[in-house]
C-alpha cells in the first residue's frame, strides 16, 4: 500500500486560475475520489478509547464521528517550504532512514519517488478554528506548539496517528467566539487537519 499512496497522495500546486490575492486553494474531494474513502477509513479505524482526562484512570469508549467533507488544500508557499525541509533532511545523510513502528498504521508515503524514504506520512493534529485558518494559510509554526493546550512534551508541533487524540484538541463552530456569523455552519461541527508531515530520523 506504500507505494499506491506515493501516486495517490502527490504533493498538489493550486491551480493556475486561482486568484492572485487568495493564499491557498481548498477542493472538496468528490465521493468518488479513493483518496476520500482511504483517508476515511484511516479516520474511522484510528478512533480510540481514551482517558476521561489526563492521568485520570477513567477510561471513555472510542467516540462515534460523522465524517460530512474531505478537502484538499493546495498552498505553493507551503508546497515550496516542505520541499525545501525535505531536500535538507534527505542531504543530512545518505540512504533510507530508519523506519518509525509507530507509522504502521498510517499512510505512509514518499514526495519524491526515486529519493530516500524520509518517514513521510499523513498525520492528523487538532486545534481551534483559528488555528485551522493560519494553518491554511502559513503552514505549521513549531515555536507556537503548546501555547493553546500546553506542551507536555516540549515546544513542537504535534500529530498523530490517532484521529480521535487529535480531535481532543479540536473546537466547536459554536465555541469559536470569533466565528463569522454570516456562515450557516452547524455548531457542533470540528475540523480536523490530516497533514503531510516528513519526520526523517527518529532518535
Amino acid at each position: 500500500l506504500e507505494s499506491v499512496a506515493e501516486w495517490v497522495f502527490p504533493l498538489t500546486s493550486p491551480s493556475s486560475d486561482m486568484p492572485s490575492d487568495l493564499a491557498y486553494e481548498r477542493v472538496t474531494l468528490a465521493e468518488e475520489d479513493p483518496r476520500r474513502a482511504w483517508l476515511e477509513d484511516y479516520f474511522q479505524s484510528s478512533l480510540k478509547s481514551h482517558r476521561l482526562s489526563y492521568a485520570s484512570d477513567q477510561w471513555m469508549p472510542a467516540p462515534l464521528i460523522r465524517v460530512l467533507k474531505i478537502c484538499e488544500v493546495r498552498n505553493g508557499f507551503i508546497n515550496n517550504n516542505y520541499q525545501q525541509e525535505l531536500s535538507r533532511i534527505a542531504h543530512s545523510r545518505h540512504g533510507h532512514r530508519q523506519k518509525v513502528q509507530d507509522l504502521e498504521q498510517a499512510i505512509t508515503l514518499r514526495t519524491y519517488l526515486q529519493g530516500p524514504k524520509l518517514n513521510e506520512a499523513l498525520l492528523f493534529h487538532g486545534c481551534r478554528w483559528e488555528t485551522v485558518f493560519s494553518i491554511l494559510r502559513e503552514g505549521f509554526d513549531s515555536r507556537l506548539g503548546g501555547t493553546n493546550f500546553g506542551s507536555a512534551f516540549g515546544i513542537g508541533t504535534y500529530f498523530s496517528t490517532v484521529a480521535s487524540k487529535a480531535d481532543l484538541y479540536s473546537q466547536r463552530w459554536s465555541d469559536w467566539e470569533q466565528r463569522p456569523e454570516s456562515l450557516a455552519v452547524p455548531g457542533e461541527l470540528r475540523c480536523l487537519v490530516c497533514a503531510r508531515v516528513a519526520l526523517g530520523e527518529i532518535f
